[in-house]
């Protein structure tokens, strides 16, 4: 186990490089930061004014893209160079992800803190920063999940129902709704799987049949984040009783758990091989381990 280092406040989100040798964390110190895995400085980018809640790394490691409390969305080089500023929305970006081996990119804006506050999703094309696509949710949009290479994004909010969408179609699929307002996705690399919390579980569904395929139970409080590896058969689970758990998706079963010293875990990320795991929480400590 690796301490990468400390916010000066909880972190909220976490991705690693395409190489898996950087680690991206958003943190509400204000700050996005760098960490270099193989013992460079690391880089602090403080793009936004107040909480940065969100970040992303594109597949080819060009882009960096984050969100904030500041309501609004940051596109740039990893060397912190700001490129593009979306925004600013109604409300406060709280997830972005890259879509398609990042041709697009996506944002989930709405308040955590007021379901009746309504939000949006908005994706706009990379390659000339144009929005194509602007879709509201009168109960605000809290989480949000994309196939790597694919055209699926999910999205979930206040109405406690996820919305899965193929961003070339018209149609959407909205599955039945869950127990709590679903603090976080995700979708497995291949797009065969999508997994969204819900309350203390964790619910499992196919994403080509669009069907309910298992819980996951374990947890002892609020499931707070989710994190795939490459295989689609591992995700990571963490949340409000400090435990990072690994899981099998095909049988279900706990493979590991982990109290790492990170407080209530918020943020989660897989390396692409699938070899390194990364937690933080509101403890602001950022903690990265071994896997296999």
């Amino acid at each position: 186990m690796l301490v990468v280092g400390d916010h000066a406040g909880p972190v909220t989100a976490a991705a690693f490089s395409p190489d898996g040798r950087g680690l991206a964390t958003a943190s509400k110190d204000g700050t996005v930061r760098l960490w270099d895995l193989t013992g460079q400085p690391a880089v602090n980018i403080a793009w936004h004014r107040g909480p940065a809640l969100a970040v992303a790394v594109s597949p080819t490691g060009e882009w960096l893209a984050s969100g904030g409390a500041d309501k609004t969305v940051r596109l740039g080089r990893p060397d912190a160079l700001l490129d593009s500023t979306f925004g600013p929305f109604e409300a406060p970006v709280c997830a972005v992800a890259f879509v398609q081996g990042g041709q697009y990119l996506a944002a989930a804006i709405g308040n955590r803190i007021n379901a009746a506050e309504p939000g949006e999703v908005r994706l706009w094309r990379v390659g000339d920063r144009a929005e194509i696509h602007r879709l509201g949710e009168r109960y605000g949009v809290w989480a949000l999940a994309a196939e790597h290479e694919g055209k699926h994004i999910a999205w979930a909010g206040g109405n406690r129902r996820v919305t899965l969408w193929e961003i070339t179609s018209q149609d959407r699929h909205i599955f039945p709704p869950l127990k709590a307002a679903p603090a976080a996705l995700a979708m497995s690399r291949d797009g065969q799987l999508l997994a969204a919390s819900d309350d203390w579980a964790i619910r499992l569904w196919s994403v080509r049949e669009r069907r309910d395929l298992r819980d996951l139970i374990g947890h002892k409080g609020r499931v707070s984040a989710l994190a795939f590896a490459a295989d689609g058969r591992t995700l990571l689970s963490g949340g409000g009783d400090k435990r990072t758990i690994v899981w099998d998706t095909d049988s279900g079963r706990e493979r590991a758990s982990f109290d790492f010293d990170v407080g209530r875990v918020a943020a989660l990320a897989v390396s692409p091989d699938g070899l390194l795991g990364a937690a933080a929480g509101d403890k602001g400590r950022v903690i990265v381990w071994d896997l296999e």
